[in-house]
């Protein structure tokens, strides 16, 4: 069985981001921060091999990767639509404010307060979304799950042994994790251009980092798994 190191990506800031508005399918470029970032990235990514990469067809995840890969030219890039973000439904485009005022009138201050402080599950997360679109569209966490695990699988089976550089969303991005480690991720959703990486060795995943944003910490994680020179 192949030994992989997924390197999972979340895109750099987009408009809507900036604006505070749940974003889901909806194709908001990236901003003047959200390239420098992902440029920034690309540097720190460097030094790393990278057998494949994959995207899904939205303009902010496909712009990320080929800046990234910018330091990568030989690196292949795949589209995989299954790595595209939840599906708000209804709530695509809304103020986030709004939607929290919402879950509070649906569910309360206090639980509301505990699903979005961090110390929430992101399946309440991931659920009061989806619970809040009057038009049964949206995505519930176990359909997101699926639909992130199914292509997840696909990616690594598709692939030998290597780093494999894979940008998505937040929330495709933190349920999946969720999903392989309960207690590595809490309602806090991954900062954009944060990366995340997890092991796959003889059909067994080991989520080995979550959420580095600094080019110290991933450096420090780099030289300590051998991928760059100490």
């Amino acid at each position: 069985m192949p030994k992989q190191l997924l390197f999972l990506v979340r895109h750099g800031q987009t408009e809507l981001n900036a604006q505070d508005k749940m974003q889901g399918w909806i194709d908001s470029p990236l901003t003047a921060d959200g390239m420098r970032s992902a440029r920034q990235l690309s540097h720190m990514l460097r030094k790393v091999d990278f057998v494949s990469a994959y995207t899904s067809d939205l303009e902010r995840q496909q712009v990320t990767c080929r800046l990234i890969l910018d330091k990568h030219p030989q690196t292949p890039m795949h589209v995989a639509t299954g790595l595209r973000e939840m599906y708000f439904g209804a709530l695509e485009g809304e103020s986030a404010r709004r939607i929290f005022i919402e879950v509070v009138r649906r569910y309360g201050l206090k639980t509301a307060r505990r699903m979005y402080s961090g110390d929430g599950s992101i399946v309440a997360m991931t659920n009061s979304f989806a619970a809040l679109d009057d038009t049964d569209q949206a995505e519930d966490y176990q359909a997101l799950q699926q639909r992130i695990q199914t292509t997840m699988r696909r990616i690594t089976d598709e692939n030998g042994d290597g780093n494999i550089l894979v940008v998505s969303s937040g929330l495709a991005l933190s349920n999946y994790i969720y999903g392989l480690d309960h207690n590595a991720i809490d309602g806090h959703l991954l900062d954009n251009t944060s990366v995340s990486l997890v092991s796959v060795e003889d059909g067994q995943t080991e989520v080995l980092a979550v959420n580095l944003t600094s080019a110290r910490d991933l450096n420090k994680f780099l030289k300590e798994t051998e991928q760059i020179p100490d």
